[in-house]
């Protein structure tokens, strides 16, 4: 097999179903601890960051006008829909004719505020999402949720 696997660059799907760890699917205790620890963790990141996040979202109604916070559906863990919570670092008055093109940006994209180049390059704008992690929609670690027009 390892001859075969070598010379044509494929694993046979037998190796695919079991890792190291003796399994693909976690078992139960492993996801109830990892969901309790993502839930302590983003509960602890809200109360003490609160001040901070309560300014940035102040800086942002200051910057530019519209809500502080984007709201946009996405596809997580299983196909899962649900709406990710985000600082907004772009303009609302910009229209843009397809959807698929409105969620993707682009480097040096008119778009973004001046306030969100800087929340983006510091991640600071991603803090709502604790939001979603407490609500049991996300983790702290896993796959990444993919924007519901381009999933």
């Amino acid at each position: 097999k390892q001859i075969s696997e070598s010379l044509t660059g494929r694993v046979e799907i037998e190796h695919l179903s079991e890792n190291t760890l003796g399994s693909i699917n976690p078992n139960q205790a492993y996801l109830k601890v990892k969901q309790a620890l993502d839930w302590i963790a983003a509960l602890a990141v809200l109360i003490l960051l609160s001040p901070a996040l309560l300014l940035v979202a102040a800086l942002i109604r200051l910057d530019s006008p519209g809500p502080a916070l984007f709201r946009q559906q996405r596809m997580g863990y299983r196909g899962k829909v649900y709406q990710v919570y985000k600082f907004r670092t772009m303009r609302t008055s910009a229209h843009v004719a397809d959807e698929k093109e409105q969620a993707i940006t682009k480097a040096g994209d008119a778009r973004i505020t001046g306030l969100g180049r800087f929340l983006r390059k510091s991640r600071i704008d991603e803090l709502p999402q604790m939001i979603n992690i407490l609500r049991g929609e996300m983790s702290w670690i896993g796959p990444r949720p993919e924007a519901l027009v381009l999933s």
